[in-house]
């Protein structure tokens, strides 16, 4: 699973304002969203947790115009891959705005 989402801040604001991501996808998923965390290493920071009872995990890494999430989903979650894809994308943007 890839998403990238265009954005024309400074690196250190689109980081900064990423750190909203997770509560995001809490507000988003307010009872199916548990023990989201994320964790910053330079420009990437990793996003793990569950969203409706399925493991989930992406690194989002900063670029200059863009940030780009990848992750694997479990064989299970496939089926929803287009709800969790659309969920990171619309955290993202709202991180980002």
């Amino acid at each position: 699973m890839q998403v990238t989402v265009p954005h024309a801040l400074p690196p250190d604001e689109a980081k900064r304002r990423l750190d909203k991501f997770a509560e995001n996808l809490k507000k988003q998923f307010p009872n199916d969203a548990g023990n989201i965390t994320q964790t910053w290493n330079g420009d990437t920071c990793t996003v793990s947790g569950k969203i409706k009872g399925f493991a989930v995990g992406c690194a989002l890494h900063v670029n200059e115009a863009d940030v780009t999430a990848k992750g694997d989903l479990p064989w299970l979650a496939r089926p929803f891959q287009s709800t969790i894809e659309a969920a990171i994308r619309d955290g993202l943007e709202k991180a980002l705005s």
